[in-house]
C-alpha cells in the first residue's frame, strides 16, 4: 500500500505540473473558450438567461483547480489499485 501511495504521489506531481503547464502556458485561453462554447450551446438550445449563466459558471475553471483535481484523482486511483493488487498478492501467498 505504501508503494502505491508513493507512486501515486510522484504521479500526482507529474500530473499537476503537466496539467497546469498545458492550461496556463500552452493554451491560456482554454477555459475562456470552453465557457464561450457552453454559452453558445445554451443559446442554441434556447435556454433562459439565468440558465445560460449557470451553464457558463459550471463550465468555468482555473488551471490550478483543474490540475489539483487531476492530482487528487491520481492519488486516489493509485491507492485503489494498490489495495486491489495487494489483496491479490496477499491471497496468493
Amino acid at each position: 500500500m505504501l508503494n502505491g501511495l508513493t507512486l501515486g504521489a510522484v504521479g500526482a506531481v507529474v500530473v499537476f505540473l503537466s496539467s497546469f503547464a498545458m492550461t496556463a502556458l500552452v493554451f491560456p485561453e482554454y477555459y475562456a473558450e470552453f465557457a464561450e462554447a457552453a454559452r453558445m450551446r445554451a443559446v442554441a438550445e434556447g435556454a433562459a438567461p439565468g440558465e445560460i449563466e449557470a451553464r457558463v459558471a459550471a463550465a468555468t475553471g482555473t488551471p490550478a483547480s483543474s490540475a489539483l483535481s487531476g492530482a487528487i484523482g491520481t492519488i486516489v486511483t493509485s491507492l485503489v489499485v494498490a489495495a486491489v493488487v495487494g489483496g491479490f498478492f496477499k491471497s496468493a501467498r
